[in-house]
């Protein structure tokens, strides 16, 4: 597990390149340097767990799949370093899952997973990459508020004027870490100005954090 740990700003490329906007790059800023800095005797248990289970959100099919994606050569995955042709051997990867992985861990999106993962080995390089998100969307196109209890989930469309319907910022993905939100609010849905939301339910003693990535902005919110 040690190795998955060194390997912490390896993930970086491939997960932001997805989540962050070039517009909002310069929030990861602090999140890259300390990603650099993660060396394997910065492994406890918390970071342990979410490192298997952001293992266990990967699907690929050989090692030329995962090195696409962004990881490097030398990355282990399955328990086996990635290389340049190299394919899985799929008893040993059932295997590894059985052992490893929970049902709701296999279920996980990577891009959830990811965050999950980075939260736990780099907790407050995150914390600001999130307020310098909120700082930066303050007077953007989305408004989102989380609540503990009642658990809810609500995202606004700041609508200014003249702008039409069909500008209403559309949800690419919600990623959620210390509980569950559900239903989801599926990918493409068209968020409203009266508010487009889902119940929460957060993990014991753990804060919730939720994620929104639309086509207009960022939105990460806490609920303690």
């Amino acid at each position: 597990m040690k190795n998955i740990v060194t390997c912490a700003s390896l993930l970086f490329p491939l997960l932001f390149s997805n989540i962050v906007k070039a517009d909002d790059s310069i929030c990861a800023a602090p999140l890259r340097a300390a990603l650099m800095t993660v060396r394997s005797s910065d492994a406890n248990t918390s970071s342990s767990a979410a490192a298997t289970a952001w293992q266990c959100s990967f699907k690929f099919s050989n090692h030329d799949e995962a090195i696409k994606s962004g990881l490097q050569v030398g990355v282990v995955v399955y328990g086996v370093p990635l290389k340049v042709g190299g394919t899985f051997d799929k008893n040993a990867v059932d295997s590894w899952r059985e052992k490893n992985c929970s049902k709701s861990s296999q279920d996980t999106s990577f891009e959830t997973a990811s965050y999950s993962y980075l939260r736990e080995v780099a907790p407050g390089a995150m914390k600001a990459f999130s307020d310098c998100i909120i700082a930066k969307n303050d007077t953007g196109a989305i408004a989102c508020d989380l609540t503990r209890d009642p658990g809810r989930l609500t995202i606004k469309w700041r609508r200014t004027d003249g702008e039409l319907p069909s500008a209403a910022p559309k949800v690419q993905r919600v990623m959620v870490t210390n509980g569950t939100c559900s239903p989801g609010i599926a990918p493409g849905t068209a968020v409203s100005e009266g508010g487009t939301g889902t119940p929460c339910v957060a993990d014991a003693k753990k804060d919730l954090m939720v994620l929104v990535d639309t086509d207009r902005g960022l939105c990460p919110v806490v609920a303690k």
